[in-house]
Parts: C-alpha cells; sequence; structure tokens
C-alpha cells in the first residue's frame, strides 16, 4: 500500500490536480472504520486545533499517532490512496516518519495566483497583506521540505501540472512505482481557466514592491522538480485584452441586473394591478356565493311551500270528492223520494201538510247541493291556480340551479387562473432573488475592489483642446467610472496659477461633484489646493469628490506625456501643466484632515416627552486617510420639558454601527437598541470628562472633527428635505452649545488626565 499527500496553499488549482490524480486511479482516503467519523480532514483540524506545534512538529502524541493509524487501516486495501489537505504543510515532518510509504506532491502556486483568489472569493476577508504573508509561510515550508527530503517529494508548480497532466502522471509512477493508470480523454487544463482576469490585474498592481516575496518565489522555481527533460515550465498568461474583456462583461451583468431590477418594478407593478383584479373577482366570487346562497334559500323555501300547498291541494280534492259523494247521495235520495212522491201522488194530495213540508225539504236540499257545487268549482278553481304557482316556482328552481352552476363554474375558473397569476409571480420573484443575490455578490466584490485601489479610473473617450485662457486645456471624459461612480459625461478645466494646477468644474456638470458649495451662485466652481479663495470649497468636498479630483489629474498628467495623440499645438507648455498635474494629487491630500462624507440619511426621528434624538447615517466617511463605508450616531438630548428642548445634549454611538471609528469603544449604557457609548454635555458647560478621559487620543481626534461638522451635517441633512417633528434651528443651537462646550472642557479633561 503506497500513500500520496497533495498539499499546498488553498486554491481551486489544488483540487484540480486532485481531481486528475483520482480519474488516474488515486483512491480517495476513507475514514476511519471504527464509526466514529474521524477522517484525515477531521484528523487536521483537530490537531492543529490541540497542538502548538507548526511544520517541525513531528510527535503529536501516541492518541493522534492512533487515530492516523486507524485512518491508514481504513484504506490498507487500496493499492494507492491519498489525500488532498492544505494543512498538511503544518504536518509535513509528522507524516514523513509516520510512514516510509508515505510520498509527498507539493504544488506551488504564484503569489499572483493566491492574491487573485483572495481578491475573488467573497468570503475571504484577510487583507492582502495576511494573504501574501500566508503564501509566504506555506511556500518556504515546502520548500525547506522538498530540499530535506528530495526523494520522497516532489516540488511542482500548479501551472505545469495542469497544463501537462501525463507528464505529471509519468514522473509519478517512474519514481516511486505508483500503481497508477493515465486516461486517455485526460486534457491538458490552461491554468488561466482558474483566474479571474480582473482580480489577477489586481492582484499584479498589489504585489508590486513585495520583494520577500518574488525572492522566494524565485528560490521555489529554481528548486522545483523538473516534469521533462526539456524542463518547460507552462505559465499562465494574462493579457490586457482579457482584463478588459472581464471587466466589460462584469459592466454587462450589471446592465442585465438593472434591466432585470426594472422587469421587476414592471412585474412588481402588474402583480399589483393582478392582485386588484384577483381581489374584485374574489369580491365578484363571493358575491355570487352569497347570491346562490340566496337563491338556494328561496328556493328551499319554495319548494316547502310548494309541498304545503300539495299537501293542502289534497286535502281539498279529497274534501270535494267527499262532497261530491254526499251530493250523489243525495240526489239518488231525491229521486227516490220523487219516485214516492209521483206513487203516492193521492197520498199526497190527501195530506196536503205533508208535502208542503216535503217541498220546504226539498228546496233545502237544493240550496245544499248548489252551495257544494259552488265550493267544488272554488276548489277546483283553486287547485289549478297552486299547480300553476308550482309550475312556475319549478320553473324558476331549475333557472336558479343552472345559473348557480354558472356561477360556480365561473368562480372555479377565476380560482384557475388566480392559481396560475401566484405560480407566475412566485417564479418571478425568485428569479428576481436570485439576480438580486448575485447583483449584490458583483457589488460586494466591486466595492472590495474599490477599497483596494482607491486609484482606479476608467473612460471610453477622452478629448483636450486649448481654452482662451493660456495654459488652459478644456477636457471633456465619456463613460467616466472612478471613486465608485459612474459619471455619463465630464466637462472641465485644467490651468495654472501661479504655477501651480487647479481644476475648474462648471455648474452645468452637477452630477461631478456630490456636495457642490451651497453658498455661492457662482457658474463654476475653483479647485486648487494653493489658492486662497479656493480652500473653502475644497473642505466641503465629499469623500469620493476628493477621490475624484485626484484620479483626475492623474490621468491628465499621463494624458500630456503623449500630446501628439490629444492633437495640441506646439506651442502648447503641455510639459509645464504635466508636471503642475503631476504635484496635485499630492496637494490634495496634504489638505488639513477633514470630516467628509458622500450621503446622509435619516433613520429615525425619536421623540418622547423627555427624550428626543436625531438618529443620522453617513455613507462612505473618511477622515484624513481613514475611510468608513457607512457610520450611523444618534444626536440627543434628554431633559425635554413641554415649553423647552432640553438641557443635556449628548452623542449616541450604538455597539456595531456606531463603534467602527473608536477603538476606544466600550459599552457604557444600554437602551431598547442594546449597548452603546454616550458622551453627555449639560448646560451651560458641563461635560462628562469621565468618559472623555477613558477614551483615546484616535477616539478624541475623530469625536472633535465630528462635533465641529455637526452643523454642517445638519445643514445638509435640512436640505435634502428630511422631516423631523421639531424646528431646526433648535437642533443647530444644540450642535452648537456641543461644539462650544467640547472646546471648553476638552482641553482641562486632557491636561487633567496628564
Amino acid at each position: 500500500m503506497k500513500t500520496l499527500c497533495l498539499t499546498s496553499i488553498a486554491h481551486p488549482a489544488l483540487d484540480a490536480v486532485a481531481y486528475q490524480l483520482h480519474a488516474s486511479g488515486l483512491a480517495p482516503a476513507r475514514p476511519s472504520p471504527r464509526g466514529d467519523g474521524m477522517d484525515i480532514a477531521a484528523w487536521h483540524q483537530r490537531v492543529l486545533a490541540r497542538q502548538a506545534g507548526g511544520s517541525g512538529a513531528t510527535q503529536l502524541g501516541r492518541l493522534w499517532e492512533q487515530l492516523a493509524a486507524d485512518i491508514f487501516m481504513g484504506n490498507l486495501d487500496a493499492p494507492v490512496w491519498g489525500w488532498t489537505e492544505p494543512r498538511s504543510v503544518e504536518l509535513l515532518d509528522f507524516w514523513h516518519h509516520f510512514d516510509p510509504q508515505l510520498y509527498f506532491v507539493l504544488l506551488c502556486i504564484s503569489p499572483e495566483q493566491a492574491l487573485a483568489h483572495a481578491i475573488a472569493t467573497p468570503t475571504d476577508a484577510a487583507s492582502p497583506a495576511e494573504v501574501l504573508q500566508r503564501w509566504h509561510d506555506t511556500h518556504q515550508a515546502m520548500l525547506r521540505f522538498h530540499l530535506r527530503h528530495p526523494e520522497r517529494s516532489v516540488l511542482i508548480t500548479a501551472d505545469e501540472a495542469l497544463a501537462q497532466p501525463a507528464r505529471l502522471l509519468d514522473l509519478l509512477v517512474s519514481r516511486w512505482a505508483l500503481p497508477l493508470q493515465p486516461q486517455g480523454d485526460a486534457a491538458p487544463m490552461p491554468a488561466a481557466a482558474l483566474i479571474d482576469p480582473v482580480a489577477h490585474y489586481l492582484a499584479n498592481r498589489l504585489i508590486q514592491g513585495h520583494s520577500a516575496e518574488h525572492a522566494l518565489q524565485q528560490e521555489v522555481l529554481a528548486s522545483l522538480t523538473p516534469l521533462s527533460d526539456d524542463n518547460t515550465s507552462t505559465t499562465a498568461a494574462l493579457t490586457t485584452d482579457l482584463v478588459i474583456a472581464a471587466y466589460r462583461q462584469l459592466c454587462d451583468r450589471s446592465k442585465e441586473a438593472e434591466a432585470l431590477e426594472r422587469a421587476h418594478a414592471e412585474l412588481t407593478t402588474t402583480r399589483f394591478a393582478l392582485n386588484k383584479q384577483i381581489a374584485d373577482l374574489a369580491q365578484a366570487r363571493d358575491e355570487q356565493a352569497r347570491l346562490a346562497t340566496d337563491r338556494q334559500a328561496q328556493l328551499d323555501a319554495l319548494t316547502k311551500d310548494k309541498a304545503a300547498l300539495a299537501a293542502e291541494l289534497t286535502d281539498a280534492r279529497e274534501e270535494g270528492e267527499l262532497l261530491l259523494t254526499q251530493l250523489h247521495q243525495v240526489q239518488e235520495e231525491l229521486e227516490s223520494l220523487f219516485l214516492k212522491e209521483q206513487q203516492t201522488a193521492q197520498q199526497l194530495a190527501a195530506a196536503q201538510a205533508d208535502k208542503t213540508s216535503l217541498s220546504a225539504a226539498r228546496d233545502t236540499l237544493n240550496k245544499q247541493i248548489a252551495d257544494l257545487t259552488k265550493t267544488r268549482d272554488e276548489q277546483t278553481r283553486l287547485a289549478t291556480d297552486r299547480q300553476t304557482q308550482l309550475d312556475a316556482l319549478t320553473k324558476d328552481k331549475a333557472a336558479l340551479a343552472a345559473e348557480l352552476t354558472d356561477a360556480r363554474e365561473e368562480g372555479e375558473l377565476l380560482l384557475t387562473q388566480l392559481h396560475q397569476v401566484q405560480e407566475e409571480l412566485e417564479h418571478y420573484f425568485l428569479e428576481h432573488q436570485k439576480l438580486k443575490h448575485e447583483r449584490q455578490a458583483q457589488d460586494e466584490r466591486w466595492q472590495r475592489m474599490l477599497q483596494r485601489t482607491p486609484d482606479y479610473c476608467d473612460f471610453a473617450i477622452l478629448t483636450a483642446r486649448p481654452a482662451t485662457e493660456p495654459a488652459t486645456l478644456d477636457w471633456q471624459l465619456d463613460g467616466l467610472e472612478t471613486a465608485g461612480r459612474r459619471i455619463p459625461q465630464l466637462a472641465c478645466q485644467t490651468l495654472l496659477i501661479d504655477g501651480a494646477a487647479a481644476i475648474r468644474i462648471p455648474r452645468s456638470a452637477g452630477q461631478a461633484l456630490l456636495h457642490w458649495p451651497a453658498d455661492t451662485d457662482a457658474a463654476e466652481v475653483l479647485l486648487a489646493p494653493g489658492a486662497e479663495a479656493a480652500q473653502g470649497a475644497l473642505a466641503r468636498l465629499a469623500t469620493s469628490d476628493l477621490v475624484l479630483l485626484q484620479n483626475l489629474a492623474t490621468v491628465f498628467q499621463h494624458a500630456l506625456q503623449t500630446p501628439d495623440q490629444l492633437q495640441l499645438p506646439a506651442d502648447f507648455p503641455a510639459a509645464r501643466l504635466q508636471a503642475a498635474l503631476a504635484q496635485l494629487p499630492r496637494q490634495l491630500a496634504a489638505l488639513p484632515p477633514a470630516l467628509r462624507f458622500d450621503r446622509i440619511t435619516l433613520r429615525n426621528n425619536q421623540t418622547n416627552p423627555d427624550y428626543e434624538h436625531l438618529w443620522l447615517v453617513l455613507d462612505n466617511l473618511s477622515l484624513g486617510t481613514q475611510r468608513w463605508p457607512q457610520f450611523e450616531f444618534r444626536l440627543s438630548c434628554a431633559n425635554v420639558g413641554p415649553r423647552r428642548f432640553g438641557t443635556h445634549p449628548k452623542l449616541e454611538f450604538p455597539q456595531h454601527v456606531g463603534q467602527a471609528p473608536l477603538p476606544g469603544w466600550f459599552d457604557e449604557s444600554y437602551d431598547d437598541h442594546g449597548a452603546k457609548l454616550e458622551l453627555r454635555f449639560a448646560l451651560p458647560d458641563a461635560m462628562d470628562v469621565q468618559i472623555w478621559n477613558r477614551l483615546g487620543p484616535p477616539d478624541h481626534h475623530f469625536l472633535r472633527a465630528l462635533i465641529d461638522a455637526l452643523p454642517t451635517l445638519l445643514a445638509t441633512l435640512q436640505t435634502s428635505g428630511a422631516q423631523i417633528s421639531r424646528a431646526w434651528q433648535d437642533w443647530f443651537k444644540l450642535a452648537d452649545d456641543s461644539r462650544r462646550i467640547l472646546a471648553l472642557r476638552a482641553p482641562i479633561a486632557n491636561a487633567l488626565q496628564d
């Protein structure tokens, strides 16, 4: 049984080489047969978490050796097996002494590729310096191990291993007699396929000046194990065209995401309209159901009435038949009496009194017969009317039943359409969420790139032409992207003032500056570090405004190095203007540190009977060379009364969102939002010096700048149209009182602390 350990710094190329070896017969490592779930990855994780030894550790203890032996026992029946684990670099000496049949493939990855992988990985929060240190430690350990044990290890580059898989396999088979078989369909993999062009471009920019990494890289290359006799090295090539194509692809995907965002907005509008239609249809369906219920109730009532009428008609018919039978009996009796009367005419003549009595009885019977006949006719007419009513009710019931059936079918159709619309909306919503997440990942990656390369600047077209003033150029940039912003078109001027460069931006280019000077109605603004009149405008610039000026100066300075391409006149002093523009970024960087920001928004305006606050959110905050993507704090006032605003102003810095610029932040108090740090004042001139003294000089520097900028922050927020529950003038007075008290008490507190 032979074993292979493939290790290097964590990188996709490591997994790609491992895949080629597994496809050629290298069995993957199986876990321990003890059933405790211990595999080679878990073994490394637990050992390195408990042991203090680094790459020089050879003795870990009998427990860890036994656990490792269990894993080897689980792979005993494999002719050749192995594992891929970056953490094995720290335990190379241990594994070398553990098993003489264990061989090592040490994969070298360039520092540019390692840094590019870290940039392109959203979950890697390490800084460039940390990534390069990690690379340096790993490759130094692999180089030392290979030089000490060349008979048990090979040191090769990832580029060569991926480009020449067959030669790598031949090397392993010939050196250690490993039972590996090459695959006929194994094709070389260019290392460039694993590299993000934009990330690699940034990595090349960041790696410049790191002499230690370059020196170690040259030492590693000099000690490589050759894959073939010609010792040809294959290196991943990255051209400017690939970088530009990748960047344009990123822009196209961003545009597609924006188009999908607009489509989602349209779908949302359509969804709202469909929801309204569905609600209307549901209301109509409910109305139809209610109407059908009412009609069913009416039909049931009519059916009940019909049954009652039918019973009453039956009773009437039986009563009429009984009366008719009685009438026939009376008629028969009358006929019998009439015959008897004829037969006894002589007897009647003798008994005249009896005849008169019989005549009266006959009249009475005739009257009864007439009444019974009239009653029978009335009952017959009533039965006919009721039968007519029953026929009409039956017809109405059939119509109601048909109408109810139609209403039910229509409701079922509407319900089916509703389900279809809901399924479509769910599909579009999931697609939108997916695109939203992809765009968020792209935006986060783009922001990381901008933070690491703040001088990034790109444009489509750059033109320049002389202006009427001497040594002045009119510039126009189309498709400008810099300082995290995209400006479709920017027109400006560069000029010389007392030999120093300056930039003039017209007000018509309002998109260029986020913070245009609010106290001037001039048609243009002059931005010149050396001009006293321009200092006010420079102090009010946003964070990205200052970066924009520095990048514009660099772009113009580089363009003036080749004035022929700009088609400038031969007598134009391009060299003098170019030299002055080269100094402009350093002059802007040397401006007095000021608190700058891109945008300010009002997150909340809290109003309680005895307390009020404005919760402010600042985007892209900077102070000197320090930057923070977002910062939140609360400007508040306690001891508020019915007729007074309050006498206790304070600044509140919530945990997580308000502690980034304050390295000395501590949980001084708590409220409904969690832990916070408070800096409290009290009129007329008191301040909580204990809190101030617990903070360090960096915190003092930031707090002074923040409190000095409070009037500017409130004015910017008021200009943006934010609505608050109290007059703005009260908050401006609160800010002025806080500035006055800090200026009075902070020097005294610092002196007492010293």
